[in-house]
């Protein structure tokens, strides 16, 4: 068991582990008659008692997100524990009531006679089929114990769990399935009353987005890739674990069919690898993520509807990306997309969905030995969807000196290409991370598919942008199209220079 600690009084945080804090009991009835002890536990010292290990990882920017797997089974927990001080009595009766039925009790020796695995033994015999328990020792007069209720969908009530005490010496102290101030509660907003029924696509986390691959070329022009990349607390290895998923539709549900932990359907990332050499070692973070190359899956897999998931094998918690369409690259099929590839180099971002949180795009090594060392994070993202970038314009800048006959002698001229971005109705989480992952990006490059398109050269085309990003909302739709977002050529050497 991983001890943490929660120093702001949050359950959860970015790239921090909790626990519990001490918790004081509420006074309930006994249905047993025997007397219910109900007081504030006593830990014996300055040393917080852990409950529990949770590490939830948080979304570093991403122009394609995750959201909260709806549809997935989550852990129902609640749990209890008992100090024991020397000196007191040697046993305390533990009795378990769940959903209104009496489970039985158990008789618990802290000290030293009955040792984890007896206690967990002793626990799971009340337990109903389907229920299991945890047990740990942080030392010789703490006892953590977690009871594990079969596993539900969000909005599903885990029940009810009481825990009774007649100690003669002991104090305890628990918390119940539904109790969200230590777990991630099963009855999220971000999963209920969602969906617009005048929607086309009622809910938007379940918008499609088309990607492409060639079994021809290797270009990116004709293949598509999406990255994801999350910070985790220290020392934890997404990889090793198996967090990072890929799933298929069958026409039922999703479908685990690979786990990403390795290259083979793409770039797996751990922590550090950004760095440009083995003296460097990141202390002031731990990013890692994967980057899917739909070609490789499309050689393996073939065409279908996939998604990227990240769990953990306690099923802790659960995201998942909208679904991507995988196509073979066909000039028929793409007419109509447009594709954005972003470049990261250091620097920070703030979140554009989590008010005050920002990442740092800098990895920091401090080595006693030697210096410190301070690299900057590299990293790429792309995002395919139906739109047109195009109508070229140009603008233009002329140096010229205007002498007393009134003659008129040029200097320099340039001249300066615009562009700009029009789409189709789009889901809002789509548009905010275009106009801040994307257009903040250090490097933005553009590839238009759209066969009207005046300009058929605009293939992975270096710009900037050169406007605000103004939706146009309808009020029959959550769903919304942007018509004029401007953008300038990223490199400008359109020019006539009359010195030599």
């Amino acid at each position: 068991m991983i001890i943490t600690y929660n120093t702001n009084g949050t359950p959860m945080g970015q790239n921090k582990a909790v626990t519990a804090n001490p918790v004081t009991p509420t006074k309930i009835l006994d249905p047993l008659g025997v007397g219910v002890q109900s007081a504030k536990i006593d830990w014996g010292g300055n040393n917080p008692q852990p409950f529990m290990e949770y590490k939830v990882p948080t979304q570093v920017i991403g122009l394609v997100p995750v959201f909260k797997c709806c549809d997935a089974l989550l852990p129902c927990r609640a749990g209890f524990t008992v100090y024991h001080k020397e000196g007191e009595l040697d046993y305390v009766t533990i009795r378990l009531v769940l959903n209104s039925v009496i489970l039985g009790s158990v008789n618990i020796n802290p000290i030293p006679t009955m040792d984890d695995a007896a206690f967990q033994a002793a626990i799971q015999a009340l337990l109903p089929v389907g229920y299991t328990c945890t047990v740990i020792s942080s030392n010789n007069q703490h006892r953590v114990v977690t009871i594990y209720a079969p596993s539900v969908t969000i909005g599903q009530d885990c029940g009810d769990l009481q825990v009774l005490s007649s100690a003669d010496g002991g104090h305890y102290n628990y918390y119940n399935f539904t109790d969200a101030s230590y777990f991630e509660s099963p009855c999220d907003a971000t999963c209920e009353c969602k969906s617009y029924p005048a929607d086309y696509i009622s809910n938007p986390q379940d918008f499609a987005l088309p990607v492409f691959a060639s079994d021809e070329c290797t270009d990116l022009y004709q293949n598509d890739f999406n990255s994801f990349l999350f910070s985790y607390q220290f020392g934890y290895d997404a990889l090793y674990n198996e967090d990072f998923v890929l799933q298929e539709w069958d026409g039922i549900g999703w479908v685990d069919i690979a786990v990403l932990n390795t290259n083979q359907y793409g770039i797996a990332y751990n922590n550090n690898f950004f760095n440009q050499g083995d003296e460097i070692y990141c202390t002031n973070l731990n990013y890692q993520g994967y980057q899917i190359d739909w070609q490789k899956v499309y050689m393996e897999l073939g065409e279908g509807l996939y998604r990227f998931k990240l769990t953990n094998a306690k099923d802790e918690y659960c995201y998942a990306s909208p679904p991507f369409c995988l196509r073979k690259y066909d000039c028929q099929l793409v007419d109509g997309t447009v594709k954005f590839e972003a470049q990261y180099e250091g620097g920070t971002f703030g979140s554009m969905t989590q008010q005050g949180t920002t990442w740092k795009f800098c990895c920091t090594n401090k080595d006693s030995k030697t210096k410190v060392y301070t690299v900057p994070i590299k990293w790429k993202d792309s995002i395919r969807f139906f739109g047109f970038f195009g109508r070229e314009q140009y603008e233009t800048n002329r140096d010229f000196i205007k002498y007393a006959t009134g003659e008129i002698k040029k200097v320099r001229d340039e001249l300066i290409k615009t562009f700009d971005l029009r789409t189709d109705r789009l889901p809002l989480w789509l548009h905010q991370r275009l106009a801040a992952y994307g257009l903040m990006a250090n490097k933005l490059f553009v590839s238009d598919y759209n066969r009207n398109n005046p300009n058929q050269n605009i293939k992975r085309f270096y710009i900037v942008a050169d406007s605000g990003y103004s939706m146009d909302y309808k009020n029959y739709s959550r769903y919304s199209k942007v018509s004029d977002v401007k953008f300038k050529e990223g490199q400008q050497l359109i020019f006539k220079d009359n010195c030599c």
